[in-house]
């Protein structure tokens, strides 16, 4: 068989792209190209195109996920407005409202803080201010951030 040159190999390729019913697909790989039955190629096409929408569908399905994600952790952290309105108008140390917000007893958060529990309604009464690595320590408890409670 003559060796052909590239342009011979280009005019086929476009002669067999420019003749969709022909009985056999060409295209082009690394070196030089490839003919294969119209029917395989074909079906290697549908078989791309499934694997293709496959990994779509597990984008959109893992998208759906990280909203539905987002959604929770929204819903989880929404404050109510009850308790906004009683740190803004000065009714509870934001200490003591994000206490009562998590549902923690004075003694459960002064003992999963690690201080005692007069130093804790100390703290939320205003009447000792709180060392930094204290009111970490109880920010970490209560899963809010420093600047929440302090």
């Amino acid at each position: 068989m003559k060796k052909r040159t590239m342009s011979e190999q280009r005019k086929d390729y476009a002669a067999t792209v420019a003749h969709p019913f022909s009985a056999t697909a060409t295209f082009p790989v690394k070196k030089g190209l490839v003919q294969v039955p119209l029917r395989e190629y074909r079906r290697i096409h549908a078989r791309i195109d499934r694997r293709i929408e496959a990994n779509e569908d597990r984008g959109l399905a893992h998208m759906a996920r990280q909203i539905r994600a987002s959604a929770d952790r929204a819903h989880r952290d929404a404050l109510p407005a009850d308790f906004v309105r009683r740190i803004i108008a000065g009714q509870a140390s934001p200490l003591r409202a994000w206490r009562e917000h998590r549902g923690m007893s004075g003694r459960a958060l002064a003992a999963a803080a690690r201080i005692p529990p007069s130093y804790l309604s100390n703290i939320e009464n205003d009447k000792k201010p709180g060392t930094v690595a204290v009111l970490k320590r109880v920010a970490a408890a209560l899963g809010v951030e420093l600047a929440d409670i302090a």
